[in-house]
């Protein structure tokens, strides 16, 4: 059992003590969770990659193995984009971004099993191992209830989904709260049960949920099942493509502002006005970096691509991780929807320090979409005491009716909102963006070329393994234009 003094610690402006909040300290003063230094080369670069996330970064992995030489430039001064860790004093890193590996078929499962990276798995929404639960009405329910109302969400899901196949030939797109309204006598109960269900996994809300792209992933699925998570966080995949891209000149603090490609070599200038030549180019940043016009192309983007990026809709997203002295929830509670009040989802499970051998139970918070934007402005203090709350009401008894107040160590928060350079948890299935993705996807003039969990156009979007495959297609597309 972890002490009291054992405190999480993390290193925004250096090391923060007691309950450590990176709400606000998200913006450019973030160090590197790689802890390798970056190298630079006088030779000219052959492709320039622009973002440092996991897609850059297995762009550029591909391309320095594959011998080219390559600048990889990054708007913050840490690798790993929305895949960030918050480091303990003995403890595994916290990961405040990307954390669940959704399935076993996935590029992150294969490197985990590859290179022994101890991992466990979360969930799996097998009836038979009762993992996931619903909170509502003051009681849980087995996420395969019968419960009417929790039922009747399931059943409006379905149809939801499965009347908009790839394969149907209908145009007409909807949301799901346009289908709701078709279907008055659904409850608005069940309705709130899809969208903390349903919506708030994929960074959507009920005025936003696509049908016809949700379908798309939902039947395109093939990552296989399972939902785990490595013990010792992410922090190993941003090392492993770290460390193969160390041929590379990786320039931190680095925000490309234009990207000149209207002559054969083409040309990026970053916020100081300092400029950098190549023969191609890898955009690798968030969707709301392309939507916001954080980036200035010359000459414009074609019209069908500034289409795509308007249609696609990328929303917010927080993730507070809190740190307990004992359990006080059943042991095979893993996933908790969370209907009753608005931090939306929760997973629990246990971490030991590798230096004393102590062990703690943890359990995260997460939300997206409306519910996360509402939070923009509030303190971590509030935010963890809204979970406190929850997490006393769904598991308080008459001898410890505030278990979590009780036992709690220390938490982190992250509200994605403040990196200046992402400002959003990842994209969603968007109304009427059947084929949008495709069409972002594709290369410009042979010279810019697109990559990041927002140009997949299958189940994998919105992932780690998704960004990582993205940067690997993109860097494979540049070799054929190069000619290499």
């Amino acid at each position: 059992m972890a002490s009291q003094g054992d405190k999480w610690t993390g290193k925004d402006e250096g090391e923060v003590k007691s309950t450590p909040s990176i709400n606000q300290e998200v913006a450019p003063t973030l160090v590197s969770s790689t802890d390798t230094k970056v190298k630079k080369h006088g030779e000219a670069a052959q492709v320039i990659v622009i973002g440092g996330g996991m897609a850059g970064l297995a762009a550029c992995e591909h391309l320095v193995q594959s011998g080219l030489n390559v600048v990889l430039v990054e708007a913050n001064n840490y690798l790993g984009g929305r895949v960030r860790q918050i480091e303990s004093n003995g403890w595994p890193p916290v990961d405040m971004g990307g954390e669940i590996i959704h399935g076993c078929l996935t590029r992150v499962y294969q490197l985990a099993e590859k290179y022994n990276w101890d991992n466990e798995m979360l969930f799996d929404y097998e009836a038979e191992n009762g993992l996931e639960w619903i909170y509502l009405d003051g009681k849980m329910y087995p996420y395969h209830s019968n419960q009417p109302d929790i039922l009747a969400a399931y059943t409006a899901w379905g149809d939801f989904v499965y009347s908009n196949k790839p394969d149907d030939t209908a145009n007409i797109d909807i949301t799901a709260a346009e289908y709701f309204a078709k279907h008055p006598e659904i409850k608005i109960k069940s309705q709130h049960i899809f969208d903390v269900v349903f919506c708030q996994t994929e960074a959507a809300n009920l005025n936003s949920l696509g049908a016809q792209e949700h379908s798309d992933f939902q039947n395109g699925w093939e990552c296989g099942p399972g939902n785990f998570r490595l013990k010792n966080s992410h922090k190993q995949v941003v090392q492993h493509y770290t460390k193969k891209c160390e041929k590379a000149d990786i320039k931190l603090n680095w925000q490309a502002k234009e990207i000149d490609y209207s002559l054969e070599t083409v040309t990026v200038t970053n916020q100081n006005g300092e400029t950098l030549q190549t023969q191609a180019v890898i955009l690798c940043v968030p969707l709301t970096v392309l939507k916001d016009r954080d980036i200035t192309f010359k000459p414009q983007l074609p019209q069908d691509k500034q289409i795509a990026i308007e249609k696609l809709q990328m929303y917010t997203g927080l993730k507070i991780v809190c740190r307990f002295r004992e359990r006080f929830w059943p042991e095979t509670t893993k996933l908790v929807f969370n209907c009753m009040s608005d931090i939306s989802q929760l997973w629990m499970y246990a971490v030991v320090n590798e230096k004393t051998g102590d062990q703690c139970h943890v359990v995260t918070g997460f939300q997206t979409a409306e519910y996360a934007r509402r939070k923009a402005h509030m303190t971590a203090e509030e935010v963890k005491e809204i979970l406190l709350d929850d997490l006393n009401q769904m598991f308080g008894t008459k001898d410890k009716q505030t278990p979590a107040s009780d036992f709690l160590i220390d938490y982190v928060y992250c509200h994605w909102s403040s990196n200046p350079y992402i400002r959003g948890a990842y994209s969603s299935p968007s109304v009427h963006a059947r084929g949008s993705r495709e069409i972002l996807a594709r290369p410009v003039s042979d010279r810019v070329f697109f990559a990041g969990e927002a140009t997949r156009d299958r189940g994998d979007f919105a992932t780690v393994s998704g960004a990582l495959e993205s940067g690997i297609k993109a860097a494979g597309e540049v070799r054929n234009a190069l000619k290499l």
